[in-house]
């Protein structure tokens, strides 16, 4: 008699086959008045000041710095409740008060700053998420003579 048990019998792994690894947890940290968000492709500090009076202007900086060479960078933020938006550098995309920017390549290492003006219009806690998406990209090359 001749008895298998299947969890002793191992099949190699096909040549072609390989190891995907797992990219960790993005990770968020607020404060009061900042917010860090770390994708492992892109970092991003959103800042605003501790304090304001109403009906003055006010800037929100986000600043975005690439970890790894990425594509189709996507920054939104939400103007928030009791604001009013009044302009951005560089110029966003405007939607239901969520102003976007893309960024179409961005290389290790490189820096794009965003302000964003917005005056305060009722007394209270102004609020505005962040958010930021982008892929992974790789460039190769060729010689040509």
């Amino acid at each position: 008699k001749v008895f298998f048990e299947p969890a002793s019998i191992k099949t190699p792994a096909p040549p072609w086959t390989h190891v995907v690894k797992r990219a960790p947890e993005p990770k968020t940290v607020v404060t009061r008045n900042a917010c860090e968000i770390d994708t492992n492709l892109v970092h991003i500090v959103k800042r605003m000041p501790v304090q304001t009076g109403i009906y003055e202007l006010f800037d929100v900086d986000i600043e975005i710095a690439a970890l790894k060479d990425c594509a189709d960078v996507l920054v939104t933020d939400a103007v928030p409740s009791g604001a009013r938006f009044i302009r951005s550098e560089p110029r966003s995309l405007t939607y239901d008060g969520v102003l976007s920017w893309q960024f179409a390549k961005l290389k290790r290492g490189d820096i794009e700053r965003v302000r964003v003006t917005l005056r305060a219009e009722q007394e209270g806690l102004l609020q505005g998420c962040a958010t930021v998406v982008s892929i992974p990209s790789g460039t190769v090359s060729t010689r040509v003579r």
